[in-house]
């Protein structure tokens, strides 16, 4: 190891290591900074919030390496739903998180990064970078409480609410610096008085220049090669509330009676889990339903390999107003572009990455009309149109969302809060440099 390193911890309690199924942002990140002479350690939950086990180990604190990335994965008590198992779930991995770096078994870091959505990751960032004295990177990828209230998980003005409220505006003045996610987030927080130098949108992207492996396994294989000769739609990803997967239901439902030669040509395709997946499921049996197709979480190589085998990759959240006021910047609809595929995306923003790029189209969330009339549209188009949809959207991620390119504008937001802070502490007014064009370079 050289000691030489700067050394980042990043906390986020559902962060996965790189190519494995699920949310890798995290993992990916610190892989690239791995790259680029850092030493990244990650904290997360040892249960995995998508398949709801778990799936590190049993003892309370396990270590892994990742390709030079150091995982530390924190043993948290198991939950199904949304509900009082789920908030214990958190405040334990925040406790155990203070607890177990708080003591400093694990060494001094240089910078901590303290990663949403849950907000207590963030502020055990945030007690964690005054303990060590050391700068304090808040990452947003959902907005808390906004988002729940949206989506009905949380009332407003009530105790938890305001506990929240107040968690939330405490780390956003708290912080050196802010990494948002969502597109338009960035603006929201400029008109809640948060300086716009304090901000850097850093979306989430891939390596662009990385040839993707292609594995897919038996499983996913067999039910694919059931509906060979189908116009297919895949879904990859969580199935939560935030993205209302009953409304593909809906939707195939909605074209079997309107469309029904349509409907003959296509096939639906859902891989992933999520606190809704039974119940999405048991729609699709009770409307016998047997073109739509349910598949665990799977690698990142099988990812790879199923978009390849599909004809239009979906991003399907909510009608949450929310989502179209920050804007959303999903995992999955980095890769949906690199594997030059047209990308559906159900959301009520009109100014979406797909737009952007030209690369699919938008759709009204939760309205099986207009998602099946953009189906019809998609499959209307002749083969050179098709085919530049999938072109766009590759051109898009080389020019905007390539990882390395991402990683490096963290590297500089984390250079940048390490010279103020050296700044500070030798009281030298020459070293108090900002970091005004990291917002939008």
């Amino acid at each position: 190891m050289n000691n030489n390193k700067k050394r980042v911890w990043i906390i986020n309690q559902y962060a996965l290591p790189k190519g494995t199924a699920g949310i890798t942002r995290h993992g990916d990140f610190a892989h690239a900074l791995n790259k680029l002479g850092y030493e990244v350690t990650v904290f997360a939950s040892s249960f995995d919030n998508f398949q709801r086990k778990e799936v590190v180990s049993k003892k309370n604190i396990e270590y892994s390496n990742h390709d030079g990335v150091n995982f530390v994965w924190i043993k948290t008590p198991s939950y199904q739903g949304n509900d009082s198992k789920r908030i214990k779930n958190m405040v334990t991995f925040f406790s155990k998180i203070l607890f177990t770096l708080g003591s400093g078994r694990e060494g001094k870091p240089d910078i901590i990064i303290g990663s949403s959505p849950h907000l207590l990751s963030g502020l055990a960032g945030s007690l964690l970078s005054t303990r060590f004295r050391v700068p304090f990177l808040l990452e947003l990828r959902d907005v808390w409480p906004e988002d729940l209230i949206e989506l009905g998980a949380l009332r407003e003005n009530s105790l938890s609410h305001k506990i929240l409220n107040g968690i939330a505006n405490h780390l956003y003045h708290r912080a050196d610096h802010i990494l948002s996610v969502p597109p338009k987030l960035h603006t929201w927080l400029a008109n809640k008085g948060i300086p716009l130098d304090k901000i850097t949108p850093l979306p989430n992207g891939v390596f662009a220049n990385e040839k993707a492996a292609l594995e897919m396994p038996e499983s996913l294989k067999e039910i694919f090669d059931s509906e060979a000769d189908k116009f297919k739609l895949l879904y990859m990803g969580a199935h939560g509330v935030a993205n209302k997967l009953t409304n593909i239901v809906d939707t195939a439902a909605y074209i079997r009676e309107h469309r029904p030669e349509q409907f003959k040509k296509l096939a639906f395709f859902l891989v992933g889990g999520g606190q809704e997946k039974e119940k999405v499921i048991t729609k699709a049996k009770e409307l016998k339903l047997n073109n739509i197709h349910f598949h665990d979480p799977v690698s990142k190589a099988a990812v790879n390999a199923a978009m390849q085998n599909s004809d239009a990759l979906l991003v399907h959240l909510a009608a949450a107003e929310t989502f179209s006021q920050f804007g959303r910047s999903p995992n999955k609809l980095y890769d949906y572009l690199k594997a030059g595929k047209p990308v559906l995306f159900s959301t009520l923003d009109t100014e979406t990455v797909v737009d952007k790029a030209k690369a699919g189209y938008t759709f009204v969330p939760e309205s099986p009309k207009d998602f099946a009339n953009v189906i019809d549209r998609l499959m209307n188009l002749n083969p050179e149109q098709y085919k530049q949809l999938g072109l766009n959207g590759q051109e898009a991620v080389k020019r905007h969302y390539d990882l390395d390119y991402l990683s490096q504008r963290l590297a500089n937001v984390i250079e940048a809060s390490l010279s103020r802070k050296l700044g500070k502490q030798s009281a030298n007014p020459s070293n108090h440099q900002g970091s005004k064009n990291l917002s939008h370079g």
